[in-house]
């Protein structure tokens, strides 16, 4: 489960905790139905938008086995490869030299 995932995972226990919660005690302190009603609604209206936006977001074709990496076809630095054939050449250029 990726982070994104986890995270609108937690925010959906965390509201449907905190409005059940809410629910019970407004009904064993016996608040006037209003209420009650005022937090049920709340929290069917916050299930419905989560339970959308998983919907939503899960509609997207699967695609982790059609995926490809997207890498960098050259991973090695161009600056380094030309340090390295600019010291190359001066290794043989010094060759040449000492045969000479």
């Amino acid at each position: 489960m990726n982070s994104s995932k986890k995270k609108y995972f937690q925010y959906s226990c965390g509201f449907n905790l905190t409005f059940a919660i809410a629910i019970l005690f407004s009904i064993l302190l016996e608040f006037p139905l209003g209420v009650v009603t005022c937090f049920s609604i709340l929290l069917l209206t916050g299930n419905l938008a989560l339970l959308t936006l998983e919907i939503r977001k899960n509609s997207k074709p699967y695609q982790t086995a059609d995926r490809v990496e997207k890498t960098d076809p050259d991973p090695v630095d161009h600056g380094i490869l030309s340090d390295l054939d600019s010291e190359l050449a001066r290794r043989k250029a010094q060759k040449r030299l000492e045969r000479n």
